[in-house]
C-alpha cells in the first residue's frame, strides 16, 4: 500500500502558503488574516490526508482507529478550525450561513465546511473511547481509553471556555497583528461540547469492560401451569397365573485360573488437587491480550497453542503475562520459567516475584472471559 511521504503534505503546505501570500498582500490587516486562514487551509488539507492514510494502513492491518490522534487530534482540530471562524474574512467563507435570533450566535460557511467534519468524527471518537475500545494508544504506550475519554473531554470544555474569554473579554487588551472581524459563538462548536458532556456522563459510570465475576444474564422462562390431571380409568383385573415348576438347581463350577490376558485390570488413578487459584476478582482488562483486533489465536497457550478446554483443563490454571497478556498452561509456563526469564511470546522480562510465583486463573474464569470477548474475536 503506497504510503503518503512528507514531500507530499511540504508541497501542499508551500501551495497554500504561497496563495496566502498573494491573497493577503499586503500583509497587514484584515489582509494578514486572510493569509492566515489561506495557511489554515493547507493545514486542515494535510491533516485529512493524514487521518485518511494513517485509517487505510490500520484498515489493512484490520485494526481499530484507537489512537490519540483520531480521538484527540479530530476533537483539538474541531474546536481550532470553529475557533477562526471568527477571524477568517475568506469571501466565501466568512459569509453566515444563518443567523440565530440570538445575536452572537452565528453559524458560518467557514464553521460548516472547515470545522464541521472535525465536529462530527470528534464526538465519534469520544463515543468510541467509551463504548467501543479498550485503549487508545499514544505512541507505543497504551491508556485506558475511558479515562482518555474524559480527558478530552474536560479539554474540550476548558479550551473552548478559554477561547470564548480570550475573543469575549481579553481580545482588546491583547495586541496581536490579526483582526476580530466578529464576535461570535459558533452553535456547531458549542452543540459539539454539550454532546461529548452529554457522553461522559451516560457512560462514564458504566465499565466499557465488564467484570467477569458479574453473573451472565440468563432468559426468564416462565413455568407452564400445570393442568388438571384427568382420572385414569380402571384397569381390568389381571387373570391369575399359574404355579411355575420349580428349577432344578445348577451343578456348581469348578474355580479355574485366574487368565491375566483375558481380564482388564482397572487402574485407578488419583489426581492432585488443583492449586488455589489466588486471584479473587478479576477484570477482563486484566485477560484480554494486548492488540486493536483479537482472534483466536491469541487465546491460545503460548506455549502448546491449544485453546483452554473443559473438562480436559479442569484442573489445571492460565497464567497470564504481565506485558503481552497473553495466555499460558500453569505448568508449561513453570517448566518455561525455570529456564528462561522472558516471555515466550513478546519476549519482555518476566518479574522475578512473578516467575516464582505467577498469578494463576483457572480455565473456567478464563473461558468465561472468552465468551464475553466473543464479540471482539474476529474469525
Amino acid at each position: 500500500m503506497a504510503r503518503v511521504r512528507w514531500y507530499h503534505y511540504l508541497l501542499i503546505f508551500l501551495f497554500f502558503l504561497v496563495l496566502g501570500a498573494f491573497a493577503g498582500v499586503p500583509l497587514e490587516p484584515p489582509g494578514t488574516n486572510l493569509f492566515y486562514s489561506w495557511v489554515l487551509v493547507g493545514i486542515d488539507v494535510m491533516f485529512l490526508m493524514k487521518l485518511a492514510d494513517s485509517a487505510a494502513y490500520l484498515r489493512s492491518f484490520n485494526s481499530m482507529q484507537n489512537h490519540a490522534m483520531f480521538v484527540f487530534g479530530t476533537n483539538f482540530a474541531a474546536l481550532v478550525f470553529g475557533a477562526w471562524g471568527n477571524f477568517t474574512t475568506i469571501p466565501f467563507l466568512a459569509e453566515p450561513i444563518f443567523d440565530l435570533p440570538v445575536g452572537w450566535v452565528v453559524a458560518s460557511w467557514w464553521s460548516l465546511v472547515i470545522s464541521a467534519p472535525y465536529l462530527i468524527y470528534g464526538t465519534y471518537a469520544v463515543f468510541a473511547c467509551f463504548r467501543k475500545y479498550f485503549y487508545v494508544y499514544i505512541g507505543g504506550k497504551s491508556v485506558n481509553s475511558k479515562k482518555f475519554g474524559v480527558g478530552v473531554v474536560v479539554s474540550n470544555i476548558v479550551l473552548e471556555v478559554l477561547y470564548l474569554s480570550f475573543v469575549f473579554a481579553w481580545f482588546d487588551d491583547v495586541d496581536v497583528p490579526i483582526d476580530l472581524v466578529s464576535r461570535h459563538v459558533d452553535p456547531f462548536v458549542i452543540l459539539f461540547v454539550i454532546v461529548s458532556v452529554v457522553i461522559a456522563a451516560r457512560y462514564g459510570r458504566t465499565p466499557s469492560i465488564p467484570d467477569i465475576n458479574a453473573p451472565l444474564p440468563t432468559p426468564v422462562r416462565a413455568r407452564p401451569r400445570p393442568e388438571a390431571a384427568a382420572p385414569r380409568p380402571a384397569q381390568p383385573a389381571r387373570p391369575a397365573q399359574p404355579a411355575q415348576p420349580a428349577q432344578p438347581a445348577r451343578p456348581v463350577q469348578p474355580a479355574r485360573a485366574w487368565d491375566r490376558s483375558a481380564t482388564t485390570r482397572r487402574v485407578s488413578v488419583r489426581v492432585a488437587a488443583p492449586e488455589a487459584i489466588r486471584v479473587e476478582r478479576v477484570n477482563i482488562d486484566e485477560l484480554r491480550p494486548k492488540g486493536s483486533v483479537l482472534s483466536k489465536e491469541d487465546f491460545k497457550c503460548i506455549f502448546c497453542f491449544q485453546l483452554p478446554k473443559l473438562p480436559d483443563d479442569e484442573l489445571r490454571g492460565i497464567v497470564i503475562c504481565p506485558s503481552c497478556r497473553h495466555p499460558a498452561h500453569a505448568d508449561e509456563f513453570k517448566e518455561w520459567a525455570k529456564s528462561s526469564g522472558l516471555c515466550s511470546r513478546c519476549d519482555a522480562k518476566l518479574p522475578e516475584t512473578f516467575r516464582k510465583r505467577p498469578r494463576i486463573v483457572s480455565v473456567k474464569v478464563y473461558l468465561d472471559a472468552m465468551k464475553r470477548l466473543s464479540s471482539q474475536i474476529k474469525g
